[in-house]
């Protein structure tokens, strides 16, 4: 299973991702034929455990389905790791790598979620809108995130 079109990604941990998990979650990626790089270390506080930046509307179009699946599965499997050490996991971040749309993607959010999301087209939103799932509507939602 192979992504159809190359999808460049471009992947960032915080400090709180231990090298195997981040790993893990970069060959995850990797077996369907993701690009995958890592720019060096961010030296600012940050606020989110992975920032990935990557074509959006590739990922959440048909072309992209096993590039979706595959990020969709490094995140929850993250996720889950990060609960087992004992660690509360902070957001993990997907930013369009042409208009600096950002989805956020929060721990623990239901499989519906996930399936609203690839229904989502970044086109339809200004360049640099946040969309983040919204528990109580159950529905994907741009503006900031209410913590």
């Amino acid at each position: 299973m192979h992504v159809h079109r190359e999808v460049k990604i471009e992947v960032t941990f915080s400090s709180d991702v231990g090298k195997d998990e981040q790993q893990i979650f970069s060959d995850r990626l990797k077996s369907v034929g993701m690009m995958v790089s890592e720019p060096p270390p961010a030296v600012r506080q940050i606020e989110w455990l992975v920032l990935a930046i990557l074509p959006l509307h590739t990922l959440l179009s048909k072309a992209g389905e096993d590039a979706y699946e595959a990020l969709k599965s490094a995140v929850k499997d993250l996720f889950e790791r990060m609960r087992n050490l004992s660690q509360e996991p902070s957001p993990v971040i997907l930013e369009d790598d042409q208009r600096e749309i950002t989805i956020t993607l929060e721990s623990g959010l239901p499989e519906e979620a996930y399936q609203q999301l690839r229904s989502i087209d970044p086109a339809m939103y200004a360049d640099g809108s946040n969309l983040h799932y919204e528990r109580e509507h159950n529905r994907w939602q741009q503006g900031a995130l209410e913590q």
